[in-house]
């Protein structure tokens, strides 16, 4: 891995916000709440990136466009939290070896964070990477 130290409101932009206008741009409806992220992270950059590829795909492949998709962004102590829900379409097939989430989940450890996911009547997605305040 290789670590860079990322300032929180750039993670914010560069990440997160261009993770969810690719998702509109698809006709995605989002629904922020965020907190303010003014401290930093250490990621590999391409890992990360792949991280909300992956997510991306899962969300453009299950979820149901006509329903919001509903992003929480909040720092707890020493972690910042993402969580992303949305409600699951009517599929054909939604079988799946889920290999590219176990991926992410790897991935996230790699960083001494988390990543946790469960599909029901909706997808789920908890993601959590250390923070530092300052």
């Amino acid at each position: 891995m290789s670590l860079t130290r990322v300032n929180g409101a750039k993670f914010w932009i560069q990440f997160i916000e261009e993770f969810l206008f690719d998702l509109e741009m698809k006709g995605f409806k989002i629904v922020r709440e965020a907190e303010p992220i003014l401290g930093s992270l250490e990621l590999d950059v391409d890992l990360i990136l792949r991280v909300f590829n992956n997510l991306s795909s899962n969300i453009i492949k299950y979820a149901d466009s006509k329903e919001s998709i509903r992003v929480k962004c909040r720092i707890e102590g020493e972690n910042l939290h993402l969580d992303f829900e949305n409600q699951i379409g009517e599929k054909e097939s939604m079988d799946s070896t889920e290999i590219g989430l176990k991926t992410c989940e790897k991935i996230m450890k790699m960083h001494n964070g988390t990543f946790a996911w469960s599909k029901g009547e909706s997808f789920t997605v908890k993601i959590s990477l250390p923070y530092k305040q300052k």
